[in-house]
This record gives structure tokens, C-alpha cells and sequence, in this order.
């Protein structure tokens, strides 16, 4: 029942200890370059837009074309909009929600820019390096909402560690760390979630437990735990973690586990994207330590992702897009935007999804999971946050790439990537 994991956490909650002791003493990594030039201004909000005669999905099907009517970054009305001062021409197109990428790393405004020319309005950051250019990003009127969480809990000595050097030692999560002053310490600097690397070398069970009821219990946000490894997924299953984030590769989960994910009410960020990517590119395969002849397989992610959806778990797009990597000398992209369609293609192709679950996955039930219920939806008193297509996505996935036009809370989008 997906109330469980709410009562389990409060129930933990009456047993927490508070901790007292001020905040850790770390500091905010300053160095990272701030590139954050946009190319244009956005549209001002204070349009009262009109699309007119618009096919609108409805989370199962398109309705028949109707006036959608935008005005001070909401949807405001449906079926009619009078005193309107833009008219955009809908007949024979398609209007969705603006799309979630579920788990992104971008780097800057620029990269946010890019993110929102494919349609996407909310971004999930993953590991927010540099407090001073999140808050930046968060900032950016007419572009994707940037909803981030701070300095992920990383073990001394994890994988996580080796490929960020430049990462401060006392950000790292030791055996002695206060964790709850770790959790402290990411929430007084803004984040929104808290994310937990669950790994070898990384946090114990017992410290991921306590920084879950810290979050839930002291500062009512979210948790998300990467758990990419089966040892890892039996970590964040019995942390309480509220989402976790990609599938094993490195064998299939079993039955009683999967059940106890769906009856804690947890929910699934598969990441068949970077997946993908790393199987796929001999650098990247590198960068994952993906070894000849070890037990890590593409198969057994795609297996994992489908075997979650069958049993009902809440599965949700997010791609854990880096855009540029250099490693060894060497630049891979795996681009920020264009992705999310790839996720919302794999959700279909390889899960098993119908386009309309898989749209669901990266607007309603994205939104729905991370409680941001302002959005995700075409509702009068939403988010204007919404994408125009040329084609009708139900018929092909594919089509989600065919973009006409792009509002985000509101603002018509200037910068739109179109299909060639």
C-alpha cells in the first residue's frame, strides 16, 4: 500500500534521536567555473496566451481539440480565453506537460538552456557541487525548474569518491560521521532532497536509516539512494529511502524484495539511458569500471526494470545525463534534453510501457512521486509548463521529439530544438 512507507516514517520519527550539535564545518566547493550567459531573454509571463484548437493528453488519451489559455505562468482556463494578447495555432497538434528529467547532473544556466529545448520543465538534480551556482540555476525565469539536492552522502573509499578527486575529504561520509549533521547541512544550504550513494565503501545501512529519518523527520523532504548493484537495492529497500534510483546490473533482483519495494511504497528511477550509454561506448565502459567477463550486464538492468514495472512498482523517467565527460583525454556526451525521449522510447521498448504510461512517467507520475503537485498535468491552476508537438506521441514515442513550441511556467520558450 503506498501509505506504508508514510506510517513506517512516522512511526521512526517518534524514535528519532535530534541531534543538538550545530551543522558539519565543510566547505562549499567555490572552484567550479559559473557559465551561465543565456542566449536570450525569456518571454515575459505577463501574456495572456491562447493555443487554440489543441489536442490535450489527458494522462490515457488525447481529448478533442479545445482552448487552452496561459497567463501569469498558470493555466487559467480551458475551452475559452478571452482578452488574450498571444494566439498560438493548435489545430492538428498535440499538447503535453512539460516533461521531468527524474535524475540529471547539469552543470550550468547553459546546460539548463539546453535541458528546456527539448521540452523538459523540471529537472531533478542528483549532486549539487557548488551551492552558489544551484541557487543560480534555480533562478531562471522561462527556463526548466531546477529542484536539486545537495552533496550526495558518499563513502571514504567508494567508487563514488575515486571518480570525483576533486571532492573535499570532509564531505565524505565515514564510519564516525554524525549523519543527521551531514543531512543538516545539505538542507541549510537549500537543497530540496537529500541523496544517498549506497555502495561498497559507502554509507552502512544503519547510516543511511538514520539520514532517511533525519530528512522525513526533521525536515519533512525526500530522500533518493543510488543503488545500481543488488546488495545496494537491499540497502535502500530497507533504509525507507523514498526513491531509488537506477537498477542492478550485476544480477536479478528477487521476487520478495521487489514485493517489499511495492508494499513500503517506494519508487523507481530505472536510468536505462546511462545504461545504455555505458554498455555501449568502450570510454564510458571505463569510466563504470564494466569489466570483461564480470557478472554487470545491460541484460540484467533491462531484466530488473522490466520485472519492477510488471510487479506495479512506480517506475519514472530520468536519465543521469552528464552532457560532457572527458575521460582519459577522451570527450563522451550523453546529452542533457534529448535524452528524456530516449528514457520515455526505453520505458516503451524495452519495460514494456504503452507512450501514454511512458508520458506519464516523465510528467503526472514524476510530479506525483516527487510531490510536486503544481505540476505535471494540464489542469486549470497547473504549472503552464507544457510542450507542443507536431505529432501525435501515442502513435509513435518517437513523436515526443517533434516540438512545435515549449512554455515553461508560462513563458513561451525562445530556444526550442526542433526535429530536422
Amino acid at each position: 500500500m503506498r501509505y506504508t512507507l508514510l506510517v513506517q516514517t512516522l512511526i521512526a520519527c517518534a524514535l528519532l534521536w535530534h541531534a543538538t550539535a550545530c551543522p558539519l564545518h565543510v566547505r562549499d566547493e567555490g572552484s567550479t567555473p559559473l557559465v551561465n550567459h543565456r542566449r536570450s531573454a525569456p518571454i515575459a509571463r505577463c501574456n495572456k496566451t491562447a493555443i487554440e484548437d489543441v489536442s490535450i493528453f489527458n494522462g490515457s488519451h488525447f481529448e478533442p481539440e479545445q482552448t487552452v489559455c496561459l497567463e501569469g505562468g498558470y493555466i487559467v482556463q480551458t475551452g475559452a480565453c478571452a482578452n488574450r494578447t498571444v494566439t498560438v495555432n493548435g489545430t492538428g497538434k498535440y499538447l503535453i506537460p512539460g516533461l521531468f528529467d527524474s535524475h540529471i547532473h547539469l552543470t550550468d544556466v547553459q546546460s539548463l538552456e539546453n535541458f528546456t529545448s527539448y521540452g523538459g520543465t523540471t529537472a531533478m538534480h542528483m549532486n549539487c557541487k557548488n551551492y552558489t551556482q544551484c541557487a543560480i540555476m534555480a533562478n531562471q525565469p522561462g527556463l526548466a525548474s531546477f529542484v536539486y539536492a545537495g552533496r550526495s552522502a558518499v563513502g571514504n573509499g567508494s567508487l563514488h569518491e575515486a571518480n570525483d578527486p576533486t571532492r573535499p575529504k570532509d564531505t565524505l561520509i565515514y564510519p564516525d560521521t554524525n549523519v543527521s549533521q551531514f543531512v543538516a547541512w545539505q538542507f541549510g544550504n537549500g537543497s530540496d532532497f537529500h541523496k544517498i550513494t549506497a555502495e561498497v565503501n559507502g554509507p552502512s545501512v544503519q547510516q543511511q536509516i538514520d539520514m532517511v529519518k533525519t530528512a522525513h523527520c526533521q525536515y519533512l523532504k525526500q530522500t533518493m539512494t543510488h543503488a545500481s548493484a543488488v546488495t545496494a537495492y537491499e540497502q535502500a529497500v530497507e533504509s525507507l529511502t523514498d526513491g531509488i534510483q537506477h537498477v542492478p546490473d550485476d544480477g536479478i533482483l528477487d521476487d520478495a524484495l521487489i514485493q517489499t519495494i511495492k508494499r513500503q511504497g517506494q519508487f523507481v528511477t530505472p536510468t536505462l539511458n546511462v545504461f545504455e550509454y555505458a554498455y555501449t561506448d568502450p570510454v564510458l565502459q571505463q569510466y563504470f569500471h564494466v569489466e570483461p567477463n564480470s557478472n554487470r550486464s545491460l541484460s540484467h538492468a533491462q531484466t530488473n526494470a522490466q520485472r519492477l514495472y510488471q510487479a506495479g512498482i512506480p517506475m519514472i523517467a530520468g536519465t543521469d545525463s552528464v552532457g560532457s565527460l572527458v575521460q582519459n583525454g577522451t570527450t563522451i556526451e550523453v546529452p542533457f534534453g534529448l535524452t528524456v525521449h530516449y528514457e520515455m522510447q526505453n520505458l516503451v521498448n524495452i519495460v514494456g510501457m504503452s507512450p501514454a504510461e511512458a508520458i506519464n512517467a516523465a510528467t503526472r507520475e514524476a510530479a506525483r512521486w516527487h510531490r510536486l503537485m503544481d505540476r505535471g498535468t494540464i489542469e486549470v491552476g497547473k504549472k503552464a509548463d507544457l510542450v507542443l508537438l507536431k505529432s501525435n506521441p501515442l502513435a509513435n514515442i518517437s513523436n515526443t521529439l517533434d516540438i512545435e513550441s515549449i512554455w515553461a511556467g508560462g513563458m513561451q520558450v525562445v530556444h526550442v530544438t526542433r526535429k530536422a
